[in-house]
């Protein structure tokens, strides 16, 4: 019966081990990102394998030490009230990813608000109820322009009644 569970968990975890390789290559046919966002595309899979890799060894040690250490062993519990040791480790580990993860995303951030190397820039100019937008691709390529109104009548005399502030 063992056996059986055995090939059953093994069948599952290579099917799913299958799809996930099948779903990184149709990603990576797909990749149409810019180089910011293949940045941050990046780090989420970094995150995203440490999380995994975590999570693993966290339940792995878990069900290890409920399996080996059961009562039916003869084996008695310890008390880990009041250790140091033990409460400073599982504060600092926790502590260490974190700032690992917030120094990588920090740096992702930063890379986002650098708007040095545009593709485009958009320039708005909004007088009453009447915009006007301008899409720049390069400096000397061309502009276009494009002007729209709010349809409804009302909301042109709303929005001229509207006291400036």
């Amino acid at each position: 019966m063992a056996s059986n569970w055995v090939r059953i968990l093994a069948l599952t975890a290579a099917g799913a081990a299958g799809l996930t390789a099948a779903e990184f290559a149709r990603a990576a046919a797909w990749n149409l990102q810019t180089p910011v966002a293949e940045i941050a595309h990046g780090l989420h899979e970094y995150v995203m394998i440490l999380v995994t890799l975590i999570f693993i060894g966290v339940f792995g040690a878990m069900f290890y030490a409920v399996y080996a250490h059961r009562k039916d062993k003869g084996h008695n519990a310890v008390q880990y009230h009041e250790s140091t040791t033990v409460e400073i480790l599982w504060t600092v580990i926790p502590l260490v990813v974190f700032v690992a993860i917030a120094w990588s995303a920090t740096k992702v951030v930063f890379a986002q608000t650098d708007t040095s190397q545009a593709d485009l820039t958009i320039k708005k100019n909004v007088v009453r109820v009447v915009s006007q937008d301008e899409y720049t691709k390069s400096v000397g390529e061309q502009k276009a322009k494009s002007a729209a109104a709010t349809g409804d009548p009302d909301d042109v005399v709303a929005a001229a009644e509207t006291p400036r502030k």
